[in-house]
């Protein structure tokens, strides 16, 4: 009996590393690369208005102009990477809602870079990559107090970042 269980452990820890479909829509494998081992990281506040009518689409987020940029390394770095990566930081429902990215994270690897586009009205993101697809937004609820403790934590003089949320 003992030989069928450790036979079967290494079984049900290979089925359960696979990436969910929701996470491979949501960040693809090369994507996930990046990530997983970037050469630097920045955290980028955005500068979302005004913008004429029907411009602030994703596509043209990548041309938006940054009033901020910090570098997020180390143990927060590491953080970072973790929480992005872990399909349990996501929710993998809907909100119905239209997501105003503020900040965005920045991942390069070589020449290669990966943007998170962060909504923290309604904790929403997209990846954006060099890799061509359409962005997909994802919901992560599950994460919001760490994201918001480390978004404010970089952002510390941004009173509009700072207020987020106040009530929690």
């Amino acid at each position: 009996m003992t030989r069928l269980v450790l036979l079967a452990a290494p079984l049900v820890l290979m089925t359960g590393c696979s990436t969910p479909p929701e996470m491979e829509a949501l960040l693809p494998p090369p994507a996930r690369a990046i990530i997983d081992s970037p050469d630097s990281v920045r955290a980028c506040r955005l500068n979302l208005g005004p913008y004429p009518q029907g411009t602030k689409r994703p596509e043209s987020w990548p041309e938006v102009p940054t009033v901020a940029e910090v570098p997020i390394e180390g143990a927060l770095r590491d953080e970072v990477c973790r929480l992005l990566l872990d399909p349990a930081s996501y929710a993998w429902e809907g909100k119905g809602c239209r997501p105003h990215p503020g900040v965005k994270f920045q991942f390069k690897k070589g020449s290669s870079t990966v943007e998170v586009y962060l909504c923290l009205e309604c904790f929403m993101l997209t990846y954006r990559a060099e890799i061509p697809e359409n962005p997909y937004w994802g919901n992560f609820d599950p994460i919001a107090p760490a994201v918001l403790r480390i978004v404010k934590g970089l952002f510390p003089n941004d009173a509009e970042i700072q207020a987020l949320f106040r009530r929690g």
